[in-house]
């Protein structure tokens, strides 16, 4: 997770990784803004890197860590 700051409200972007069944993206790109969650399913465990792309996140996930 990345946090412009430690308020409740502050823009950020995070990736997830649940034991079950999802792997998600979730932001928000200005303060007090709503989040914005993106999810796809994969299992745990789970590579993930968490990249800035012009004015926002974009979030990659990798089972094998190469690909």
């Amino acid at each position: 997770m990345i946090r412009e700051s430690l308020s409740a409200n502050a823009a950020h972007a995070m990736t997830i990784v649940t034991p079950s069944d999802s792997v998600a993206l979730q932001s928000r790109v200005s303060t007090a803004a709503l989040s914005d969650h993106q999810g796809a399913s994969g299992n745990a465990p789970q590579w993930v890197r968490l990249v800035r792309q012009g004015t926002g996140p974009t979030g990659y996930t990798s089972s094998d860590g190469m690909n």
